[in-house]
Order: C-alpha cells, then structure tokens, then sequence
C-alpha cells in the first residue's frame, strides 16, 4: 500500500529537475522570464500526465498513488517558489 504513495511521491524527483533546468534558463535569459514561467507550467503539466497515466497500472490502490501525486505537486510549488525567491535576489 504505501509503494503506492511512494510511486506517486517518486514525481517530485522530476519536478524538481525541471524546476532547476527552468532556473539555469532564467538566469540565462532574464528578459524571457516571464515566458519561460509559463513554459514551466507546459513542461510540469506534460511530466505529471505522462507520470500518471504511465505508472498509474502499476499501483494497486490509486487514490494512494494520487495523494502521493498531490504531495508531490505541493512540495514541489514550494521548491519553485523558494527557487525563484533566491533567483530573485541573485538577479
């Protein structure tokens, strides 16, 4: 039951790779911001669909597997606030 939360969970370790390629792009091209944001957007929906739907035959229990996905979503939009807050001030 549980691997079922953390097969869920377990998109957070793309998420966040995301995240971290979206900032090294932004310090790159600050003018592109604002674009690049909602690119991100575009990116993490496709990730979590592809995710989700891939993996979800392998969980037995899948509002397990989607609580996992949900923990991930939050956890990761606190990762990419912290992120542009400290991008922010580098900038």
């Amino acid at each position: 039951m549980i691997e079922d939360f953390i097969l869920g969970f377990a998109c957070l370790i793309l998420l966040t790779q995301i995240t971290s390629l979206v900032v090294s792009m932004c310090k790159k091209y600050p003018d592109l911001i604002l674009g690049i944001g909602g690119a991100m957007f575009a990116i993490d929906l496709a990730c979590l669909l592809t995710w989700t739907f891939g993996l979800k035959q392998f969980a037995t229990n899948d509002k397990l597997f989607v609580a996992g996905i949900g923990l991930a979503i939050l956890t990761s939009l606190i990762h990419k606030t912290k992120k542009f807050i400290q991008m922010q001030k580098e900038l």
